[in-house]
């Protein structure tokens, strides 16, 4: 019997090519800071933009299979306090923010989008309470890394999920 010729990536070669594209972007910005006008320079950055999507899609996944989504906000919230301090520490940023643009990393972001996926696939909420609940979450998320699309896009990817 034939099995069929399976095309594709798996999880973790996906997950791989975004580790590569964001090391890619980070070592760039190291070696290139500011906004360079080097083709080159911005085709670097434009690979390393390919790290969000990803991470966006993994974000609503993990959110669909997870078994306990209160131990999965619990671990994203976790890192994301750790990897506040190594974002800061890393971009010569205060510890405590005293701004309000690019304050803490993109994993603050990440994990109030599960918060919001709960928010908008519970039936108790009613549909006001759920929008001012999202733009409460999007005032919370503004001053991280990716600001507040990263908080929308997974949110969004699972509400359309198997949707292409």
């Amino acid at each position: 019997m034939d099995t069929p010729n399976k095309c594709g990536l798996n999880s973790n070669q996906i997950k791989c090519i975004a580790i590569i594209a964001m090391t890619i972007d980070h070592i760039t910005w190291l070696l290139f800071p500011g906004c360079q006008k080097i083709w080159w320079v911005m085709g670097l950055h434009v690979i390393g933009r390919l790290t969000a999507p990803i991470m966006w899609f993994f974000i609503a996944e993990g959110f669909y299979y997870t078994k306990n989504v209160k131990k999965y906000i619990l671990r994203l919230f976790i890192f994301a306090i750790i990897s506040h301090f190594a974002y800061n520490f890393a971009g010569g940023i205060p510890f405590i923010p005293n701004g309000i643009f690019n304050m803490t990393s993109v994993m603050w972001s990440l994990a109030w989008s599960v918060v919001l996926m709960v928010i908008f696939t519970t039936e108790y909420l009613q549909q006001w309470v759920k929008i001012i609940l999202m733009i409460v979450i999007c005032l919370i998320t503004f001053p991280s890394d990716w600001s507040t699309i990263a908080a929308m896009c997974p949110v969004f990817l699972y509400l359309h999920r198997g949707g292409f």
